[in-house]
């Protein structure tokens, strides 16, 4: 279900998900035209803000599974990823 979400937006061959124990690796393959043309950081920032906006709006992020530190905050088990790619965009 999270692959299919994601794959709506970026494409299904783009889109990695990974069940790895308790924490969910999600990897995007981003193609671009020159690499040198883009800022890395703020490409990456922004496609790592859809993924998960993505997961937010869809009601997904209930399946991503949360801990706690010691303090008592809580996060998401989630590891993504953002591989840019040199190529047609």
């Amino acid at each position: 279900m999270i692959k299919q979400a994601l794959a709506d937006e970026f494409g299904w061959e783009n889109v990695s998900v990974r069940n790895k124990g308790k924490w969910i690796k999600i990897t995007i393959k981003f193609p671009v035209g020159h690499l040198e043309d883009y800022d890395y950081e703020g490409l990456i920032d922004e496609l790592k803000a859809e993924v998960w906006e993505i997961l937010i709006d869809t009601g997904l992020i209930k399946l991503i599974p949360t801990f706690q530190d010691e303090v008592g905050y809580t996060y998401y088990a989630l590891d993504v990823q953002v591989k840019l790619e040199e190529g047609q965009k």
